[in-house]
């Protein structure tokens, strides 16, 4: 039969390992705790006692919990390298990239941003190659992106278009509210 510390180290090797498919952060932390009590049934003594060797594996999940998540945590969150000179965060949303790789709600599609290709998701609707896109934020290394409402349509309109009138010829039927403001000027 193996000795205590194996399956420990064992756990915490797993649970490590678990991590990389459970979003949080979390279990990463019960596994640091099973190879510290791995490292820990080295001593005689401990290796024997199975109650004592849960309580020291709860004790240090929870003090790698709360020592370690939030230096993890941003770490492993990203942000720590896409900081500039001056420590702030690299910014993406709202500038303007253009469309090289059709886009749409189910299929990923590229942009041309900031000199370079970039892999891109649009949530919402289907954007065309040449079409300019605003970039709404990052999404690992894809970048999200939405059309661009402030790009001026510089399509000059047809010359045999009939041009849209400029007033309706029926009248509208008044509103709830213009009816009561009618009421009021009446009295």
């Amino acid at each position: 039969m193996m000795d205590p510390w194996f399956w420990w180290a064992a756990l915490g090797l797993v649970l490590i390992g678990v991590e990389t498919f459970v979003p949080g952060l979390s279990v990463i932390f019960f596994g640091l705790g099973a190879l510290a009590t791995a490292l820990l049934c080295a001593i005689p003594p401990f290796a024997a006692a199975p109650a004592l060797q849960a309580l020291f594996w709860t004790a240090a999940s929870l003090a790698a919990f709360f020592f370690l998540r939030k230096r993890l945590k941003r770490l492993l969150k990203g942000t720590i390298f896409l900081r500039d000179k001056e420590g702030q965060v690299d910014g993406v949303a709202g500038e303007p990239a253009e469309v090289i790789e059709g886009i749409g709600p189910d299929r990923p599609g590229r942009v041309h941003f900031r000199g370079t290709s970039w892999k891109a998701l649009a949530y919402l609707e289907s954007l065309e190659p040449g079409a300019t896109v605003r970039v709404v934020g990052r999404e690992g290394l894809a970048l999200v992106v939405t059309r661009d409402f402030l790009a001026v349509d510089a399509a000059p309109a047809a010359p045999d278009a009939p041009e849209a009138p400029t007033e309706d010829p029926s009248p509208a039927a008044p509103s709830r509210g213009d009816r009561a403001i009618e009421k009021r000027e009446d009295k």
